[in-house]
């Protein structure tokens, strides 16, 4: 089963395999260069934000996430330069469209293996963001998956929105809410052959469905956090 592709393969064949699977995998989808700029933006947002916090001028962010769309690069909108002709392409064909838009809840976020809220649980993106087809294309900002968290997903194609576990206010965001979908029911519905974990280098991007169901992969021995995006898109 080829689940990884170079960035100059046939955009049909991803889309085929993303039917097929929910999901794969570009290698060098993006030059690193932009991908350091893009994360050197972040960095600097996240400083801001924390001096503004220790001054008391607004509250801790909790999630640490930031809308993609306060994201620039020298005045360029990080979106832009993300929905590149290959993206387009494959997302178009996954959602039928000819011309994928980047929703507005498309993040940059912070995962940390020792904070609940930064360690997402297994869920799926359409459930979390309601109302038509979705392709999410998740970008490491840094080499991830060894050292520190990466992304697990389930390799299969997963027609429509699982059941999850019910709320629980003192727990995770995800959870609390009640869009956690239940791990032990993941392990018995599609084994561990189909729980994927790959190594990201800075420049892959991984492209699924809305109802993939994923979560952070968290190892033991793994510390740090990891930035990563949330780009989706839509029709």
């Amino acid at each position: 089963m080829q689940l990884e592709f170079d960035a100059d393969a046939s955009p049909n064949a991803m889309a085929a395999c993303i039917e097929q699977n929910g999901v794969a995998l570009i290698r060098g989808c993006y030059p690193v260069a932009l991908i350091a700029q893009i994360a050197a933006a972040c960095d600097a947002y996240f400083a801001a934000q924390d001096a503004a916090v220790a001054r008391g001028e607004q509250p801790p962010n909790r999630f640490r996430t930031i809308p993609l769309e306060a994201i620039a690069v020298e005045g360029v909108p990080a979106h832009s330069l993300l929905v590149t002709e290959l993206v387009r392409a494959v997302a178009g064909a996954c959602i039928g469209t000819a011309k994928p838009a980047a929703k507005r809840q498309s993040y940059v976020r912070c995962s940390h293996p020792t904070a609940p809220d930064l360690r997402l649980p297994y869920h799926q993106d359409g459930r979390v963001l309601l109302g038509g087809d979705l392709v999410n294309c998740w970008i490491p900002l840094v080499d991830c998956g060894r050292e520190i968290p990466g992304l697990e997903v389930v390799v299969a194609r997963v027609p429509g929105l699982e059941p999850t576990l019910p709320g629980e206010p003192q727990a995770n965001y995800f959870r609390a809410g009640g869009m956690e979908i239940d791990p032990d029911d993941v392990q018995r519905r599609y084994g561990p052959d189909r729980l994927w974990h790959p190594e990201f280098r800075a420049g892959d991007a991984l492209i699924f469905l809305g109802t993939t169901i994923h979560r952070t992969h968290v190892a033991p021995g793994m510390s740090g956090g990891r930035l990563s995006i949330d780009l989706r898109l839509t029709r």
